[in-house]
């Protein structure tokens, strides 16, 4: 009988990232400051953003008010200017 592997902790069975946490998983209290980045980051950044990712407690659901912050990867198209 073939013994199965299990994938590493944060990967899916084909060795890609795997999701952890999704929007429909923000806690209530924290969609505001999520909806207001998701507003925000193209406005600031226009055509230079590539993607933006959320991450951490947030989108886990796991979040917990006064103690937990936003995590938030912005990538670009081209360097940081200085002004960023």
């Amino acid at each position: 009988m073939a013994e199965s592997v299990l994938p590493a902790r944060g990967l899916d069975a084909q060795g890609y990232l795997a999701r952890e946490g999704s929007l429909g998983r923000v806690p209530y209290a924290f969609r505001p400051v999520v909806a207001a980045a998701r507003e925000r980051v193209p406005d600031l950044f226009g055509t230079r953003l590539h993607s933006a990712y959320l991450y951490g407690s947030i989108p886990r659901g796991t979040a917990r008010v006064g103690r937990s912050d936003l995590d938030l990867l912005v990538a670009l198209r081209d360097e940081p200017a200085p002004a960023d």
